[in-house]
């Protein structure tokens, strides 16, 4: 009997191990798929059209106190102005975290330009299988 509950305990073990380790794919999974390195890539070379490819179809863009919720098309005329204007040359600092609750990723850096640096927070919703940019802020 007690040889029975020492394999079962075992099983019971191993079963929650798998599962802990399938859960932590998938959350890995789900933040490779904001590619991380593209996003920065595309603020670091002042590049709205490849960032744009990220927007929900509605996005809220917040420069300093002024926040407008725009369309994808017009949220990338409106970024690629601003880029042209602060001259981005770096993305530093990232920090990347979500919620499972409701399914959303946050990233927060550093967009370092001509103009002095500046403070990005970057909110995604989950769209499909996949996450869209909802919420742009630049604070200088």
């Amino acid at each position: 009997m007690k040889f029975e509950l020492k394999i079962f305990s075992d099983l019971h073990v191993r079963k929650h191990f798998l599962i802990g380790i399938l859960l932590v794919f998938v959350s890995l999974s789900a933040l490779a798929q904001l590619n991380l390195q593209d996003i920065g890539k595309a603020i670091k070379q002042g590049d709205a059209k490849r960032l744009s490819a990220y927007f929900d179809k509605q996005i809220d863009l917040t420069f300093s106190d002024k926040s407008t919720t725009y369309s994808k098309r017009q949220a990338e005329l409106i970024i690629q102005k601003f880029f042209s204007k602060v001259e981005p040359s770096n993305f530093v600092n990232a920090l990347v975290g979500g919620s499972h609750s409701n399914n959303t990723k946050y990233i927060i850096a550093n967009m370092v330009t001509s103009n002095g640096v500046y403070k990005v927070y970057m909110f995604f919703v989950q769209s499909g299988s996949g996450y869209v940019l909802r919420e742009l802020r630049f604070e200088k």
